[in-house]
């Protein structure tokens, strides 16, 4: 079902086919964050029999990083999450969030990590991966999008997650999966399988990140030198200044250490 307001459908259909999977899940396009918001508010009091969630528009390109802009981006991954896995919800979006092009399911589903009680796993391959799909490692886990590693211990918060998971093993072999209580560090719930989805909405992938860099400094350098020919050498510093900055942000993105 898909819910349309404020807007022609004809505008934003293909992309609103592409994000609601399943019959149980609802869209609705709305025209601001604000009104998504009160709305999420509103029907909360209607529907209890799935989640409400509200899709947040994009923050500017260059805005500078904060625990506000953390927290929009995991809100983020918690509806696409559900509706790329087919959960009973109903997403709430602003035009400006759902016209926006997504990651293909196929790269997403790969970018998951499987893990099963019982199971062999290689740990550090599991640390390299965490790390592309953008979580932070940290001594302790006390946020979504974190893990930490201490001895045979991996504890993981993903971003639609309630409370961490504490994957323990025994030499490379999954012993126990349980929830816990990032507070008191008590376990939950024992579980014998979690997937972990990535805590990004773009993952991290050195060849797709150079070959951008490599693009962006190829076509912005000949327009600088096309600015310098005109004669207009203020325009050729600024083209290359975005240029560098740009270039920059992407490299320090595709830093995986």
């Amino acid at each position: 079902m898909i819910n349309i307001s404020g807007i022609s459908e004809s505008r934003v259909a293909p992309v609103c086919a592409y994000l609601c999977r399943e019959k149980d899940q609802s869209i609705i396009i709305v025209s601001t964050d604000v009104r998504a918001r009160r709305l999420a508010l509103d029907l909360s009091f209607f529907v209890k029999d799935k989640e409400i969630m509200v899709l947040p528009g994009e923050e500017p390109f260059f805005l500078r990083y904060d625990a506000k802009n953390h927290d929009q981006m995991i809100e983020r991954l918690k509806a696409l999450k559900a509706l790329r896995t087919g959960e009973p919800a109903v997403v709430i979006a602003p035009v400006s969030a759902s016209i926006k092009k997504m990651t293909p399911h196929s790269f997403f589903e790969a970018s998951t990590i499987k893990l099963r009680r019982g199971e062999e796993i290689d740990l550090e391959k599991v640390k390299t991966d965490l790390v592309k799909m953008g979580y932070e490692r940290m001594e302790i886990v006390d946020g979504r999008g974190q893990f930490s590693i201490r001895g045979g211990i991996i504890d993981v918060f993903t971003p639609d997650g309630n409370h961490p998971y504490r994957v323990e093993l025994f030499g490379t072999e999954i012993d126990s999966i349980r929830t816990f209580d990032e507070d008191t560090q008590r376990s939950l719930e024992n579980l014998k399988f979690i997937e972990i989805y990535p805590a990004e909405q773009i993952m991290a992938s050195e060849d797709i990140f150079s070959h951008a860099s490599d693009k962006i400094r190829k076509n912005y350098s000949k327009a600088a030198s096309a600015a310098e020919s005109s004669g207009k050498p203020e325009l050729a510093d600024r083209i290359e200044k975005t240029r560098d900055e740009l270039c920059e942000y992407i490299e320090s993105v595709a830093n995986l250490q």
